[in-house]
């Protein structure tokens, strides 16, 4: 798939994708391999030219081939680290409080969110008995005086904090939705949205 293609799909329809990728990697396991190669060069190539909205749909694709018995949990828990080095360097906005606080939710529901499709459930005694690929190293690129960096988003507020009883408000009165998936969810479907829409009045 283009990474056109990748950041025009909806989150449904990435987990129909990883679960089709999950089926063929448990009757191929060459197939698996090779796919998960690719994609790891093409997320590098976004990094590389700064199509950052490009390297975090092919990131999520990543980390639903763990649900899908393609990619081994650790092997992703690792590339999440080098992504996180980033943040330890000096002069970072602590932007993480309101991550963390999403985090320790889904943690206290015991990791238990009903936003997210699963068709790869009804296949798990095919997946489950499939051979899981290991991701090759990843480092991100250094900054370098080309690179260029995303613009912050506007926050896209349907609702105000207080309509939501799972919502708190963090550190400077920024709202941290504890029921993260949800709105999380919901603002990434309205910027694939907009993009959408952007993309076709331009043609």
């Amino acid at each position: 798939m283009s990474r056109r293609r990748h950041s025009d799909e909806s989150d449904e329809k990435l987990t129909i994708y990883t679960t089709l990728v999950g089926l063929l990697n448990a009757r191929n396991y060459n197939f698996g391999g090779e796919f998960v190669e690719a994609m790891i060069r093409q997320l590098k190539e976004c990094l590389k030219v700064n199509m950052y909205n490009e390297a975090e749909y092919l990131v999520r694709f990543l980390s639903d081939l763990v649900n899908c018995h393609v990619i081994a949990a650790p092997s992703m828990v690792a590339m999440f680290e080098n992504f996180v080095s980033v943040t330890q360097e000096e002069d970072i906005p602590q932007y993480l409080d309101c991550l963390w606080a999403q985090i320790q939710k889904l943690k206290k529901d015991r990791w238990q969110e009903r936003h997210i499709l699963r068709p790869y459930l009804a296949f798990d005694s095919i997946l489950c008995e499939a051979l899981q690929h290991n991701l090759p190293p990843f480092t991100p690129p250094p900054h370098t005086e080309e690179s260029v960096y995303p613009m912050p988003r506007v926050i896209f507020r349907m609702f105000d904090y207080t309509d939501d009883p799972e919502v708190c408000v963090c550190w400077g009165g920024t709202e941290c939705a504890m029921g993260g998936c949800k709105a999380v969810l919901v603002k990434m479907q309205y910027h694939l949205s907009q993009n959408g829409y952007q993309c076709d009045s331009q043609q």
